[in-house]
């Protein structure tokens, strides 16, 4: 195979493969090392970010890559992974959605745009994957991705989730009632995409939650979610929005037990609490 370089994409990954124990310098950081005996050679840099700049010297030749923009975004509904790449260029894409574990070709158009479909998504209650761009040159660059989502405690200022492009920058917004607006910048985790974002004020129903990265942006309206227990009728009832998944954490110690029901077309749900030693203990309700 001819000498290559794989970068990784808002991370610190380089490698690929060079002839067999041939010395190297990586620019910029300046780091030296030798190839292995099957030409394989690896290191880590600086975080790497679109149009930086890597140059792999060795005595036989020069290696030089661009890093191009590169976005992904899933889009659970559709069963769809889209997103932005050099145009005309060549892209593999990997999905894992549990049981699945999916890999497809697609080239992007002249405007610079891909979509790949992929319905298995629909059976899966999360995805994540890889998008990997290889140039003319044979030089590979790829992007790891998750499946944006917000997870949110009521009442409290901070909220975490997971956004599209893993060690990518991010923007999150508050838009709160009475025009109140915050916006808070951070670096989602270059290992999963997870993220964090506290606010000067607690986060409650009716808010607007925005999460902007290059792949795009999105809001989550934060819906209204309460929990009653009814100890004599022995259930626990409250409202969250029409149709949702609604689960229900009891919690005494170190037990704990799971319930799970879905909210009726007004709002409404309702549990069954009989069987379960609730004193002294604590409950924790979740609708998604």
């Amino acid at each position: 195979m001819l000498p290559r370089l794989e970068a990784r994409l808002f991370g610190s990954s380089l490698f690929g493969l060079l002839h067999p124990l041939i010395p190297y310098t990586v620019t910029p950081g300046g780091v030296t090392g030798y190839a292995g005996p099957g030409g394989e050679w690896f290191t880590s840099v600086d975080p790497l970010f679109p149009g930086d700049t890597v140059t792999v010297t060795t005595p036989r030749e020069d290696l030089t890559l661009t890093l191009p923009l590169l976005t992904a975004r899933i889009d659970r509904s559709a069963g769809t992974v889209s997103g932005q790449a050099p145009p005309g260029g060549l892209l593999e894409v990997s999905l894992v959605a549990y049981p699945f574990y999916l890999s497809r070709q697609v080239t992007a158009t002249a405007a610079g745009t891909y979509t790949l479909s992929f319905p298995e998504m629909a059976a899966a209650g999360g995805a994540w994957g890889t998008v990997r761009y290889i140039n003319p040159q044979g030089h590979r660059v790829f992007l790891q991705f998750g499946t944006r989502s917000w997870s949110v405690s009521l009442g409290e200022p901070c909220a975490d989730g997971y956004a599209d492009m893993a060690g990518a920058p991010f923007t999150a917004t508050l838009a709160a009632s009475g025009g109140f607006t915050e916006i808070v910048t951070g670096t989602a985790s270059r290992s999963n995409a997870s993220f964090s974002a506290c606010f000067s004020r607690p986060i409650g129903p009716g808010d607007r939650l925005r999460l902007a990265q290059a792949s795009g942006e999105t809001e989550f309206v934060v819906p209204r979610l309460t929990a009653s227990h009814d100890w004599a009728a022995q259930v626990l009832e409250g409202e969250a929005p029409p149709g949702s998944l609604v689960e229900v954490t009891f919690s005494r110690g170190w037990w704990s037990v799971l319930r799970r029901t879905v909210a009726d077309g007004t709002g409404r749900y309702q549990l069954d609490t009989r069987g379960l030693d609730l004193r002294g203990g604590a409950s924790r309700a979740s609708s998604c």
